[in-house]
């Protein structure tokens, strides 16, 4: 018997996603295994996700020139915790797997040097956030122990819900400290827009806030005239 668990999993811009989990309720299946928790089935999703995604070649003037910009952007930040970088191509853009692990286009080499600093200074703010444990800790208050049907068909809506919050609130901070991080660094606020702004206005989502909504939250930090005026010209 096989049944489906939605989980809300960690992302980045533009890779947010919400996607049902099968489990196998069967002899050999983890749902049947007394020491299956909830830690374990998002590990092996976002495995499974990792797993899948195309992988880039190393060595490249492009893929240089991402593990640069995320080794400056680790030391402006502080990063303690080590981080591995993966060079992909194909759809996605840049996510954040595993809470350490940053999954980056080899085309964002080829973006405004700006652009490609938020986006990924984006991804690293997840894990200097440490919101990939905060998703865990979430369900784990609600799905303790080893993961059941029953478990997980009682709280499914409850969780949704909180989950969507927390994804949403993920990414406004996320977007924050990347600005703050893209300051320091000298950048000016208006590339933290156009990189937002560069994949098309997207609506809100599970996981995700709608564009706009970012830009007026981005827009609202310290409120300098230079964001505001970079905004107007974005939304365009």
């Amino acid at each position: 018997m096989r049944w489906m668990l939605w989980l809300l999993l960690i992302s980045g811009l533009g890779g947010w996603s919400a996607r049902a989990v099968a489990v196998d309720d069967g002899p050999l299946g983890p749902g049947s295994h007394p020491e299956t928790g909830i830690l374990q089935v998002l590990h092996r999703s976002q495995q499974t996700r990792l797993d899948r995604l195309p992988s880039a070649e190393r060595g490249t003037p492009a893929a240089e020139v991402l593990e640069i910009s995320v080794q400056r952007l680790s030391r402006a930040m502080g990063l303690q915790q080590p981080v591995e970088l993966r060079i992909i191509s194909g759809d996605t853009v840049a996510e954040t797997v595993h809470g350490n692990v940053i999954v980056a286009n080899d085309a964002l080499a080829a973006l405004p040097e700006g652009e490609r600093m938020f986006i990924l200074a984006h991804e690293l703010a997840h894990v200097v956030l440490r919101h990939w444990s905060q998703v865990g800790d979430l369900y784990q208050q609600y799905i303790p122990g080893s993961v059941t049907p029953e478990k997980t068909d009682a709280v499914a809506d409850a969780l949704g819900r909180e989950a969507s919050r927390m994804a949403r609130r993920h990414e406004f901070d996320a977007d924050a400290f990347a600005l703050r991080t893209l300051r320091e660094l000298g950048y000016a606020d208006a590339h933290a827009l156009s990189a937002l702004s560069r994949f098309g206005f997207q609506r809100d989502s599970a996981t995700h806030p709608g564009t706009r909504k970012r830009l007026a939250a981005l827009c609202a930090i310290d409120e300098p005239a230079q964001i505001e005026t970079a905004a107007i010209e974005a939304s365009r």
